[in-house]
């Protein structure tokens, strides 16, 4: 599952999600200039950087997935 390992996800208030703002805005960009590959990019930044020991920003781009799958959905305000 996409975020699992996000010490960090979205927080759930009944059924919507209330998301971070700079969370939503970045995944808005991503999808933006990716489209439908945005979150094969994003996994690949998760990839990247877990690589590179950055677990803090892997944690922060699994958030950016679930916002994009979110707003891929429609079901993002």
């Amino acid at each position: 599952m996409v975020g699992s390992n996000c010490d960090a996800p979205p927080a759930k208030v009944g059924d919507g999600l209330i998301m971070d703002p700079d969370i939503l805005r970045a995944a808005r960009l991503h999808l933006e200039r990716h489209g439908d590959e945005a979150v094969a990019k994003a996994r690949d930044m998760v990839r990247n950087l877990k690589e590179r020991g950055d677990n803090e920003a892997a944690d922060t781009w699994l958030r950016i997935i679930v916002a994009i799958e979110v707003l891929q959905r429609g079901s993002a305000t």
